[in-house]
């Protein structure tokens, strides 16, 4: 699998995700205690768009997205929550076969996410910033050859900011980093990486 272009990337969003997680929490533990509260429960859908910006890689592999999200909080606290998030999507691919520059084709993807989300609450429930790493089951019917087609699995770092337009209604802008690959199990198997933005809405319901 091919991880060292985006190594620098991965580490940083993993280093705001933790930062994110524990920022805070001092102070929203000893205001609040322990343990932990019952969560939001917060049902939402994105549409996402992913390439290869800034990324050093000789092949072409674009994708757009719907994906439907599902959070659920685990920690609830003043200045900051943590949350679990399922997140199924479908996926349209487009990309250029890497033996024929004229070979421009189609695909399809779908599959299922579970993430981790840390999330810093910056101006009350009107505004925050969040980051989240996540993985899951993947199936692509066609894909460039660097990659096997079939099942495989994808590895996602994001960072993003909810801005609350109504008092159920939030705008979610996202962007992060998307790699997949088999985990060995068939060859070849360098992986497809992308760079992903998204714009989406939350429905959010009290506890």
């Amino acid at each position: 699998m091919d991880w060292s272009i985006p190594k620098k990337m991965i580490a940083t969003l993993v280093v705001i995700l933790v930062l994110l997680g524990f920022w805070g929490l001092p102070a929203a533990s000893a205001q609040e205690g322990t343990m932990p509260t019952k969560g939001l429960r917060k049902l939402g859908f994105t549409f996402a768009y992913g390439n290869q910006d800034l990324l050093a890689v000789d092949y072409h592999y674009r994708f757009g997205a719907i994906n439907l999200q599902y959070y659920h909080g685990l920690i609830n606290r003043r200045n900051w929550d943590l949350e679990l998030l399922v997140q199924p999507l479908l996926v349209s691919t487009r990309f250029i076969s890497l033996r024929d520059i004229n070979d421009r084709r189609r695909g399809f993807e779908f599959g299922a996410n579970l993430s981790i989300l840390a999330r810093k609450k910056l101006w009350e429930d009107r505004l925050s910033c969040y980051a989240y790493v996540g993985y899951g089951p993947h199936f692509v019917n066609d894909v460039i050859e660097r990659q096997r087609e079939g099942f495989l699995f994808t590895n996602n770092y994001f960072v993003g900011v909810d801005i609350r337009l109504e008092k159920n209604l939030v705008l979610d802008l996202s962007y992060g980093f998307r790699h997949i690959s088999n985990d060995n199990q068939m060859q070849p198997n360098a992986g497809v990486n992308n760079v992903v933005y998204t714009l989406g809405f939350i429905l959010d319901w009290p506890q």
